[in-house]
């Protein structure tokens, strides 16, 4: 599964991916995916430090269908 979306943070296009049955985000110019936090409606990646915005509800809600 890998679903575009919109980073609210920077407006650029990231997807939503499922790896190991968590939620990770891949962002453009990182070979290393983002790990996502429901609660704080937030992805961040330790690689490259990007720090970006996504809606842990529709997150949830895409990765339980």
């Amino acid at each position: 599964m890998t679903i575009p979306f919109t980073d609210l943070v920077t407006s650029r296009t990231c997807w939503l991916e499922t790896y190991a049955g968590r939620p990770v985000v891949k962002h453009p110019g990182c070979p290393v995916r983002a790990e996502v936090s429901v609660e704080l409606d937030a992805f961040y990646c330790r690689f490259c430090q990007w720090n970006g915005r996504v809606s842990g509800a529709w997150v949830l809600d895409v990765t339980r269908s």
